[in-house]
Protein backbone atom coordinates (compact mmCIF):
# COMPACT_ATOMS: atom_id res chain seq x y z
CA UNK A 1 0.00 0.00 0.00
CA UNK A 2 1.42 3.36 -1.01
CA UNK A 3 2.05 5.99 1.60
CA UNK A 4 -0.57 8.73 1.53
CA UNK A 5 1.29 10.90 4.00
CA UNK A 6 5.02 11.52 3.60
CA UNK A 7 7.19 14.06 5.45
CA UNK A 8 7.55 16.15 2.27
CA UNK A 9 3.81 16.26 1.61
CA UNK A 10 3.03 16.98 5.26
CA UNK A 11 5.31 20.02 5.42
CA UNK A 12 4.10 21.39 2.07
CA UNK A 13 0.46 20.97 3.11
CA UNK A 14 1.18 22.69 6.43
CA UNK A 15 2.88 25.60 4.66
CA UNK A 16 0.00 25.95 2.20
CA UNK A 17 -2.52 25.75 5.05
CA UNK A 18 -0.77 28.60 6.89
CA UNK A 19 -0.70 30.68 3.68
CA UNK A 20 -4.44 30.11 3.23
CA UNK A 21 -5.02 31.30 6.80
CA UNK A 22 -2.91 34.39 6.11
CA UNK A 23 -4.95 35.16 3.00
CA UNK A 24 -8.41 34.44 4.43
CA UNK A 25 -7.96 36.29 7.72
CA UNK A 26 -5.47 38.95 6.57
CA UNK A 27 -2.92 37.74 9.12
CA UNK A 28 -0.04 39.42 7.31
CA UNK A 29 -1.24 42.94 8.09
CA UNK A 30 0.87 43.24 11.25
CA UNK A 31 4.37 42.41 10.02
CA UNK A 32 5.09 45.85 8.44
CA UNK A 33 4.89 47.30 11.97
CA UNK A 34 7.88 45.15 12.98
CA UNK A 35 10.12 47.03 10.54
CA UNK A 36 11.77 50.29 11.57
CA UNK A 37 12.28 53.80 10.14
CA UNK A 38 10.35 56.89 9.16
CA UNK A 39 6.84 57.25 7.77
CA UNK A 40 6.62 54.30 5.35
CA UNK A 41 4.53 51.15 5.97
CA UNK A 42 3.49 51.99 9.55
CA UNK A 43 4.27 55.60 10.64
CA UNK A 44 5.94 56.34 13.96
CA UNK A 45 8.44 53.51 14.07
CA UNK A 46 11.68 54.31 15.86
CA UNK A 47 15.19 53.59 14.70
CA UNK A 48 16.62 50.41 16.28
CA UNK A 49 19.53 52.38 17.72
CA UNK A 50 17.08 54.20 20.02
CA UNK A 51 16.36 50.92 21.76
CA UNK A 52 20.00 49.84 21.96
CA UNK A 53 21.21 53.22 23.24
CA UNK A 54 18.26 55.26 24.63
CA UNK A 55 18.68 59.01 24.30
CA UNK A 56 20.82 58.90 21.16
CA UNK A 57 19.81 61.48 18.57
CA UNK A 58 17.71 59.80 15.90
CA UNK A 59 18.74 61.15 12.49
CA UNK A 60 16.35 58.86 10.61
CA UNK A 61 13.01 58.30 12.33
CA UNK A 62 12.26 62.00 12.75
CA UNK A 63 12.34 62.71 9.03
CA UNK A 64 9.77 61.77 6.43
CA UNK A 65 9.85 60.48 2.87
CA UNK A 66 8.33 62.70 0.19
CA UNK A 67 7.63 61.81 -3.43
CA UNK A 68 5.75 64.76 -4.89
CA UNK A 69 6.98 66.66 -7.94
CA UNK A 70 8.50 69.41 -5.80
CA UNK A 71 10.92 66.98 -4.12
CA UNK A 72 14.24 66.58 -5.88
CA UNK A 73 15.66 63.12 -6.45
CA UNK A 74 18.90 62.58 -4.53
CA UNK A 75 21.11 61.74 -7.50
CA UNK A 76 24.28 62.13 -5.41
CA UNK A 77 23.24 58.97 -3.55
CA UNK A 78 21.34 57.13 -6.28
CA UNK A 79 23.97 57.23 -9.04
CA UNK A 80 26.95 55.99 -6.96
CA UNK A 81 24.87 53.12 -5.57
CA UNK A 82 23.47 52.03 -8.94
CA UNK A 83 26.56 52.62 -11.08
CA UNK A 84 29.35 51.89 -8.62
CA UNK A 85 28.33 49.98 -5.47
CA UNK A 86 26.11 47.30 -7.05
CA UNK A 87 28.53 46.62 -9.97
CA UNK A 88 31.46 46.56 -7.51
CA UNK A 89 29.75 43.83 -5.46
CA UNK A 90 29.22 41.80 -8.64
CA UNK A 91 32.88 42.22 -9.61
CA UNK A 92 34.08 41.12 -6.15
CA UNK A 93 31.84 38.06 -6.31
CA UNK A 94 33.00 36.93 -9.76
CA UNK A 95 36.69 37.92 -9.93
CA UNK A 96 38.86 34.75 -9.89
CA UNK A 97 35.87 32.88 -8.47
CA UNK A 98 35.42 29.11 -8.58
CA UNK A 99 31.67 29.26 -9.23
CA UNK A 100 32.29 31.49 -12.22
CA UNK A 101 34.96 29.10 -13.57
CA UNK A 102 32.79 26.01 -13.12
CA UNK A 103 29.71 27.58 -14.68
CA UNK A 104 27.70 27.58 -11.44
CA UNK A 105 25.55 30.70 -11.76
CA UNK A 106 24.76 31.23 -8.10
CA UNK A 107 27.01 34.30 -8.18
CA UNK A 108 24.38 35.84 -10.47
CA UNK A 109 21.30 34.77 -8.48
CA UNK A 110 22.97 35.89 -5.24
CA UNK A 111 23.82 39.29 -6.69
CA UNK A 112 20.30 39.73 -8.09
CA UNK A 113 18.76 38.95 -4.70
CA UNK A 114 21.25 41.28 -3.02
CA UNK A 115 20.10 44.10 -5.32
CA UNK A 116 16.38 43.29 -5.11
CA UNK A 117 16.55 43.24 -1.31
CA UNK A 118 18.06 46.78 -1.50
CA UNK A 119 15.65 48.32 -4.01
CA UNK A 120 14.71 50.57 -1.09
CA UNK A 121 17.41 52.86 -2.52
CA UNK A 122 14.59 54.18 -4.73
CA UNK A 123 12.64 55.11 -1.60
CA UNK A 124 15.61 56.69 0.16
CA UNK A 125 16.47 58.86 -2.85
CA UNK A 126 12.82 59.97 -3.35
CA UNK A 127 12.43 58.21 -6.72
CA UNK A 128 9.31 56.22 -5.82
CA UNK A 129 7.54 55.01 -2.64
CA UNK A 130 8.83 51.44 -2.44
CA UNK A 131 7.61 50.14 0.90
CA UNK A 132 10.00 48.43 3.28
CA UNK A 133 7.57 45.52 3.49
CA UNK A 134 6.76 45.40 -0.24
CA UNK A 135 8.25 41.93 -0.81
CA UNK A 136 6.80 40.32 2.31
CA UNK A 137 8.91 38.06 4.51
CA UNK A 138 12.07 36.74 2.88
CA UNK A 139 13.13 33.08 3.41
CA UNK A 140 16.67 34.20 4.34
CA UNK A 141 18.52 36.52 6.72
CA UNK A 142 17.95 40.11 5.59
CA UNK A 143 18.19 42.82 8.23
CA UNK A 144 14.93 44.74 8.29
CA UNK A 145 16.71 47.58 10.07
CA UNK A 146 18.62 48.31 6.87
CA UNK A 147 17.45 51.61 5.42
CA UNK A 148 17.36 50.05 1.94
CA UNK A 149 15.32 46.97 2.91
CA UNK A 150 12.37 45.82 0.80
CA UNK A 151 11.38 42.76 2.84
CA UNK A 152 11.34 41.41 6.37
CA UNK A 153 13.75 38.96 7.97
CA UNK A 154 11.99 35.75 9.10
CA UNK A 155 14.06 35.54 12.31
CA UNK A 156 13.39 39.17 13.22
CA UNK A 157 9.69 38.89 12.29
CA UNK A 158 9.29 35.71 14.35
CA UNK A 159 10.78 37.32 17.46
CA UNK A 160 9.01 40.66 17.15
CA UNK A 161 5.61 39.11 16.42
CA UNK A 162 5.70 36.97 19.56
CA UNK A 163 6.96 39.90 21.66
CA UNK A 164 3.88 41.84 20.52
CA UNK A 165 1.53 38.93 21.21
CA UNK A 166 1.00 37.90 17.57
CA UNK A 167 1.56 34.58 15.78
CA UNK A 168 3.99 34.98 12.82
CA UNK A 169 1.90 32.99 10.33
CA UNK A 170 3.42 34.52 7.20
CA UNK A 171 7.01 33.99 8.37
CA UNK A 172 6.31 30.37 9.35
CA UNK A 173 4.47 29.64 6.09
CA UNK A 174 7.31 31.13 4.02
CA UNK A 175 10.05 29.20 5.81
CA UNK A 176 8.16 25.89 5.83
CA UNK A 177 7.22 26.00 2.15
CA UNK A 178 10.65 27.12 0.96
CA UNK A 179 12.39 24.64 3.27
CA UNK A 180 10.25 21.72 2.10
CA UNK A 181 10.81 22.52 -1.58
CA UNK A 182 14.42 23.75 -1.61
CA UNK A 183 16.04 23.15 1.80
CA UNK A 184 19.27 25.16 2.24
CA UNK A 185 19.47 25.81 -1.49
CA UNK A 186 18.28 29.27 -0.47
CA UNK A 187 21.49 29.79 1.55
CA UNK A 188 23.70 29.00 -1.42
CA UNK A 189 21.81 30.72 -4.23
CA UNK A 190 19.67 33.57 -2.85
CA UNK A 191 20.73 34.70 0.63
CA UNK A 192 22.22 38.24 0.46
CA UNK A 193 24.45 37.57 3.45
CA UNK A 194 25.53 34.30 1.87
CA UNK A 195 26.45 36.36 -1.19
CA UNK A 196 28.63 38.59 1.01
CA UNK A 197 30.06 35.56 2.83
CA UNK A 198 31.23 34.06 -0.47
CA UNK A 199 33.18 37.26 -1.10
CA UNK A 200 34.81 36.93 2.34
CA UNK A 201 35.53 33.27 1.61
CA UNK A 202 37.83 34.17 -1.28
CA UNK A 203 40.32 35.57 1.23
CA UNK A 204 39.98 32.82 3.83
CA UNK A 205 42.85 30.54 4.89
CA UNK A 206 40.36 27.69 5.46
CA UNK A 207 42.00 26.37 8.61
CA UNK A 208 40.28 23.47 10.33
CA UNK A 209 37.64 24.27 12.93
CA UNK A 210 35.85 21.73 15.17
CA UNK A 211 33.03 20.31 13.09
CA UNK A 212 30.83 19.72 16.13
CA UNK A 213 30.65 23.49 16.56
CA UNK A 214 27.95 23.23 13.89
CA UNK A 215 25.53 22.28 16.66
CA UNK A 216 25.81 25.85 18.01
CA UNK A 217 23.34 27.14 15.42
CA UNK A 218 20.73 24.62 16.56
CA UNK A 219 21.27 25.62 20.19
CA UNK A 220 20.83 29.28 19.19
CA UNK A 221 17.69 28.38 17.25
CA UNK A 222 16.25 26.69 20.34
CA UNK A 223 17.15 29.67 22.53
CA UNK A 224 15.49 32.11 20.10
CA UNK A 225 12.29 30.05 19.97
CA UNK A 226 12.07 29.48 23.73
CA UNK A 227 12.91 33.06 24.76
CA UNK A 228 10.48 34.47 22.18
CA UNK A 229 7.66 32.25 23.45
CA UNK A 230 8.45 33.11 27.07
CA UNK A 231 8.41 36.81 26.13
CA UNK A 232 4.98 36.55 24.48
CA UNK A 233 3.12 39.90 24.77
CA UNK A 234 6.00 41.48 26.68
CA UNK A 235 6.22 44.35 24.11
CA UNK A 236 10.00 44.47 24.42
CA UNK A 237 11.73 46.23 21.54
CA UNK A 238 15.25 44.77 21.64
CA UNK A 239 15.80 41.45 19.88
CA UNK A 240 18.88 39.89 21.55
CA UNK A 241 19.94 37.73 18.61
CA UNK A 242 19.57 40.55 16.08
CA UNK A 243 21.30 43.11 18.29
CA UNK A 244 24.13 40.95 19.62
CA UNK A 245 24.79 37.89 17.45
CA UNK A 246 23.49 38.30 13.89
CA UNK A 247 26.22 39.05 11.33
CA UNK A 248 23.58 39.93 8.74
CA UNK A 249 22.22 42.54 11.13
CA UNK A 250 25.69 43.96 11.66
CA UNK A 251 26.78 44.25 8.02
CA UNK A 252 23.40 45.20 6.53
CA UNK A 253 21.94 47.14 9.47
CA UNK A 254 24.48 48.54 11.91
CA UNK A 255 27.44 49.15 9.60
CA UNK A 256 25.42 51.23 7.09
CA UNK A 257 23.97 53.16 10.04
CA UNK A 258 27.41 54.04 11.42
CA UNK A 259 28.87 55.12 8.07
CA UNK A 260 25.85 57.28 7.13
CA UNK A 261 23.26 58.81 9.45
CA UNK A 262 24.82 57.50 12.65
CA UNK A 263 28.23 59.01 12.05
CA UNK A 264 27.26 62.30 13.69
CA UNK A 265 26.28 60.49 16.89
CA UNK A 266 29.87 59.30 17.36
CA UNK A 267 30.69 62.85 18.40
CA UNK A 268 27.65 63.14 20.66
CA UNK A 269 25.74 60.70 22.87
CA UNK A 270 27.17 57.62 21.19
CA UNK A 271 30.96 58.26 21.25
CA UNK A 272 33.63 55.76 20.28
CA UNK A 273 34.18 54.78 23.94
CA UNK A 274 30.49 53.96 24.43
CA UNK A 275 30.10 50.30 25.44
CA UNK A 276 27.78 49.67 22.47
CA UNK A 277 30.25 51.06 19.93
CA UNK A 278 33.13 49.18 21.52
CA UNK A 279 31.14 45.95 21.33
CA UNK A 280 30.37 46.51 17.65
CA UNK A 281 34.04 47.20 16.89
CA UNK A 282 35.02 44.01 18.76
CA UNK A 283 32.30 42.09 16.89
CA UNK A 284 33.61 43.28 13.51
CA UNK A 285 37.20 42.36 14.37
CA UNK A 286 36.17 38.94 15.70
CA UNK A 287 33.98 38.14 12.69
CA UNK A 288 36.59 39.17 10.12
CA UNK A 289 39.30 37.23 12.00
CA UNK A 290 37.20 34.05 12.04
CA UNK A 291 36.22 34.52 8.39
CA UNK A 292 39.84 35.05 7.34
CA UNK A 293 41.25 32.18 9.37
CA UNK A 294 38.55 29.50 9.04
CA UNK A 295 35.84 30.28 6.48
CA UNK A 296 34.03 33.23 4.93
CA UNK A 297 30.89 31.26 5.68
CA UNK A 298 31.77 30.84 9.35
CA UNK A 299 28.45 32.41 10.40
CA UNK A 300 26.55 30.15 7.97
CA UNK A 301 28.31 27.01 9.19
CA UNK A 302 28.14 27.50 12.94
CA UNK A 303 25.78 30.30 13.98
CA UNK A 304 22.94 31.10 11.56
CA UNK A 305 19.56 29.95 12.99
CA UNK A 306 17.88 30.41 9.60
CA UNK A 307 20.37 27.98 8.11
CA UNK A 308 19.62 25.59 10.96
CA UNK A 309 15.89 25.63 10.18
CA UNK A 310 16.31 25.18 6.42
CA UNK A 311 19.00 22.54 6.98
CA UNK A 312 16.51 20.36 8.86
CA UNK A 313 14.57 20.06 5.59
CA UNK A 314 17.60 19.01 3.51
CA UNK A 315 16.99 15.28 3.91
CA UNK A 316 13.42 15.45 2.57
CA UNK A 317 13.49 18.57 0.36
CA UNK A 318 11.87 18.22 -3.05
CA UNK A 319 15.04 19.52 -4.77
CA UNK A 320 18.36 18.51 -3.27
CA UNK A 321 21.82 17.16 -4.05
CA UNK A 322 22.38 13.45 -3.42
CA UNK A 323 25.38 11.13 -3.35
CA UNK A 324 25.59 7.70 -4.93
CA UNK A 325 28.25 5.78 -2.99
CA UNK A 326 28.27 2.93 -5.54
CA UNK A 327 29.57 5.35 -8.21
CA UNK A 328 32.02 7.17 -5.93
CA UNK A 329 35.77 6.52 -6.36
CA UNK A 330 36.70 8.43 -3.15
CA UNK A 331 38.74 11.05 -5.03
CA UNK A 332 37.66 13.68 -2.45
CA UNK A 333 37.18 16.29 -5.20
CA UNK A 334 33.79 17.28 -3.80
CA UNK A 335 35.16 18.03 -0.32
CA UNK A 336 37.95 20.20 -1.71
CA UNK A 337 35.53 22.65 -3.29
CA UNK A 338 32.71 22.66 -0.71
CA UNK A 339 32.32 26.13 0.89
CA UNK A 340 30.50 24.62 3.88
CA UNK A 341 32.78 21.67 4.64
CA UNK A 342 29.85 19.29 4.13
CA UNK A 343 30.85 15.72 3.34
CA UNK A 344 27.81 14.05 1.80
CA UNK A 345 29.83 10.84 1.45
CA UNK A 346 29.53 10.49 5.24
CA UNK A 347 25.96 11.84 5.27
CA UNK A 348 26.04 12.65 8.98
CA UNK A 349 23.48 15.02 10.52
CA UNK A 350 25.83 18.03 10.37
CA UNK A 351 27.05 17.20 6.86
CA UNK A 352 23.51 16.89 5.53
CA UNK A 353 22.18 20.04 7.26
CA UNK A 354 25.22 22.08 6.21
CA UNK A 355 24.82 21.40 2.49
CA UNK A 356 23.70 24.57 0.69
CA UNK A 357 23.30 22.82 -2.68
CA UNK A 358 25.88 25.13 -4.27
CA UNK A 359 26.44 22.49 -7.02
CA UNK A 360 30.24 22.77 -7.00
CA UNK A 361 30.51 19.08 -6.12
CA UNK A 362 28.18 18.19 -9.00
CA UNK A 363 30.43 20.07 -11.41
CA UNK A 364 33.75 18.55 -10.25
CA UNK A 365 32.59 14.95 -9.71
CA UNK A 366 34.37 12.68 -12.24
CA UNK A 367 32.02 9.72 -11.94
CA UNK A 368 28.61 11.38 -11.63
CA UNK A 369 28.24 10.15 -8.04
CA UNK A 370 27.05 13.61 -6.99
CA UNK A 371 23.87 14.77 -8.69
CA UNK A 372 20.76 16.95 -8.48
CA UNK A 373 17.70 15.05 -7.32
CA UNK A 374 14.00 15.94 -7.62
CA UNK A 375 11.97 13.76 -5.27
CA UNK A 376 8.77 13.62 -7.31
CA UNK A 377 8.05 10.21 -5.81
CA UNK A 378 7.44 11.59 -2.31
CA UNK A 379 5.37 14.45 -3.66
CA UNK A 380 3.10 12.86 -6.26
CA UNK A 381 3.86 9.14 -5.99
CA UNK A 382 5.16 9.02 -9.56
CA UNK A 383 8.56 8.26 -11.05
CA UNK A 384 11.70 9.79 -9.54
CA UNK A 385 13.57 12.45 -11.48
CA UNK A 386 17.26 13.19 -11.46
CA UNK A 387 18.77 16.10 -13.35
CA UNK A 388 22.29 17.21 -14.11
CA UNK A 389 23.38 20.56 -15.54
CA UNK A 390 19.85 21.82 -14.76
CA UNK A 391 18.28 19.60 -17.45
CA UNK A 392 15.81 16.85 -16.54
CA UNK A 393 16.87 13.22 -16.77
CA UNK A 394 14.10 10.66 -16.43
CA UNK A 395 16.53 7.82 -15.80
CA UNK A 396 18.52 8.11 -12.59
CA UNK A 397 21.08 5.65 -13.97
CA UNK A 398 22.30 7.81 -16.88
CA UNK A 399 24.01 10.70 -15.16
CA UNK A 400 26.76 12.58 -16.95
CA UNK A 401 30.01 13.15 -15.05
CA UNK A 402 30.74 16.68 -13.96
CA UNK A 403 33.82 18.72 -14.83
CA UNK A 404 37.04 17.29 -13.48
CA UNK A 405 39.37 19.24 -11.22
CA UNK A 406 41.94 20.91 -13.52
CA UNK A 407 44.99 20.14 -11.42
CA UNK A 408 45.75 17.81 -8.55
CA UNK A 409 45.92 19.44 -5.11
CA UNK A 410 45.16 22.80 -6.70
CA UNK A 411 44.01 25.36 -4.13
CA UNK A 412 40.67 26.84 -5.05
CA UNK A 413 39.41 30.33 -4.42
CA UNK A 414 35.85 30.29 -3.11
Amino acid sequence: MKKIITPLRSWIFLGLFLLILVKLFNLAENYPAYMTYRNMDVPGQKNFINYLAPGVKDAISGTKYHFDKKVKIHYKILIPVLLFFFPLMLFLRTYKNLDFKLGVRRWLTGWMTFVIARVGILRVTSVCPVKRSSLGVFPFINCQSCELATGACPVGTFQMALLKGKIPYLAMATVILVGAVLGRWICGWLCPFGFLSDIFDRFSKHKKFPKKAGYIKFVLLGIIIITSILSFKSNKQVLPFCAIVCAGGFFYGLLPYYVTTGFGNLKGKLPFFHVLVLYHIAYAVTFLTLAYRYSGRFFCRYICPMGAVLGLFNKIALVRIEHDSSSCNNCNACNKVCPMGADLCQDSFLDRTNCIACARCVKVCKTGARFWYIDINNLFGKTKFVFNKLSSKISKHKRKPGKNIPAKNKKYVA
